[in-house]
């Protein structure tokens, strides 16, 4: 069920969605029982009531579990003992999505339980790298991509930056070092670091000199490969800190970014590229060839510039988040969205989400096999499909919404 803006708090019974099924769901139970004797409305009430508890129960020792295994996670010691871990996590995680949909839910705690392994992961590569782990300067391992912005499945691919404070020259081989052991663990124990984006690619790990000389020359130099690769940075998620370097580098990631015209420029004109999913009458759009062929891209067509179009508009707004709902609910809250649009934003984040996580429950645990982000609409009702329609809309219009503040945004910074 989606959260929506209007929520009061935290308690799950203080929100209107919540409310909303409340009230339908009781009028079902008001419906089935109307041609009903007494005693047969009694036993499906007591039916009823029977299956809540029983799911609420599931539901509560799901969540127990799955703590369990975060907290174990961080405490292990055994690649072979996580990678095991691992697999029972995110076994536990999909059949929790399965009966509850909250795409909120499975990414908050997969935040918790890849931050948990990866401070194993270090502590590893630490051992393996012997007496010489003595010589390592306070360094930070992040996470960027979906891990960056806490949209993380095992069906991703992890990428990872290394940084480290300014290093002894001695320090130079152990900081190359780890970087390769990273990469090794976590694919021991499951989770498929990227093959470019890694610690172990000397472009992917370096000292915070070396990072901000990197930022700046490919800003300066404003080529579209450069600047790509550069927003990648816009996403972060901080694994392992050391001495406040992880911390302090997404400071100054976000001040660089959010200073360059010429960055801001590209990301606006590559999200205006993007096809917001529908088409010239206002249908769905279906994949003509590749991987999709006639289906709906989920990807390219909704996850990709919803997420884009909400990073624009924060990062010319200077909000210091990296959660796309968290994105959201700041944009509303410092003015820069009203209610309606900051609603529809975050029911169209939730929808695409459950999509993504409903085929990813299919292909579980088969995280190598994917073959891309594509939803077949056929099966959909006309409710589903119209809810579909009215998201990709929202998308449409998030488009606008950001080449619009991006020309004030220009003339503020010309000012």
């Amino acid at each position: 069920m989606p959260i929506v803006i209007t929520s009061k708090g935290k308690d799950f019974t203080a929100w209107r969605a919540a409310g909303d099924f409340g009230k339908m769901f009781h009028e079902e139970l008001r419906r089935r029982t109307a041609n009903l004797s007494s005693a047969q409305s009694e036993a499906l009430y007591l039916g009823v009531e029977q299956e809540l508890e029983r799911r609420a129960a599931d539901h509560d020792n799901s969540l127990v579990r799955m703590k369990q295994m975060i907290a174990e996670a961080k405490a292990g010691d055994d690649p072979v003992l996580l990678r095991a871990l691992t697999e029972e996590y995110y076994t536990v995680s999909y059949e929790f999505f399965r009966w509850n949909r909250s795409a909120t839910a499975f990414f908050q705690l997969g935040k918790e339980f890849l931050r948990a392994i990866s401070e194993s992961v270090v502590a590893l590569a630490k051992v393996r790298l012997g007496v010489i782990e003595g010589r390592l300067p306070p360094l930070a391992l992040i996470a960027v991509g979906p891990a960056g912005h806490h949209e993380f499945s095992p069906f991703c691919r992890l990428q990872l930056l290394l940084i480290h404070a300014e290093p002894d020259p001695a320090a130079a081989r152990p900081v190359e070092l780890l970087g390769w052991i990273l990469h090794e663990i976590f694919e021991e124990i499951g989770l498929r670091p990227d093959e470019v984006v890694t610690p172990r690619t000397p472009d992917w790990r370096g000292s915070s000199v070396q990072w901000r000389q990197r930022i700046v020359t490919g800003l300066e130099r404003g080529t579209s490969a450069e600047l790509i690769e550069i927003f990648r940075l816009a996403d972060q998620s901080v694994l392992h800190d050391e001495e406040n370097v992880g911390a302090e580098f997404r400071s100054a990631c976000l001040r660089l970014l959010t200073d360059s015209k010429v960055a801001m420029h590209n990301l606006v004109t590559r999200l205006q590229s993007l096809s917001g999913g529908l088409g010239m009458m206002g249908g769905i759009r279906m994949e003509r060839s590749g991987p999709c062929r006639g289906l709906f891209g989920l990807l390219d067509h909704a996850l990709l510039p919803l997420s884009a179009g909400i990073t624009a508009l924060s990062f010319m707004h200077g909000l210091d988040v990296f959660e796309t709902p968290k994105r959201i609910r700041g944009l509303l809250y410092r003015g820069f969205l009203n209610v309606e649009m900051a609603e529809r934003l975050l029911e169209a984040w939730h929808l695409f989400n459950e999509l993504r996580l409903a085929q990813e429950v299919v292909k579980h645990p088969h995280w190598d096999s994917w073959d891309g982000l594509c939803v077949d609409t056929t099966g959909m009702s006309d409710d589903q499909l119209d809810e579909l329609r009215l998201c990709l809309e929202t998308v449409v219009t998030l488009q606008r919404h950001v080449g619009i503040t991006f020309s004030g945004w220009q003339d503020q910074v010309i000012c």
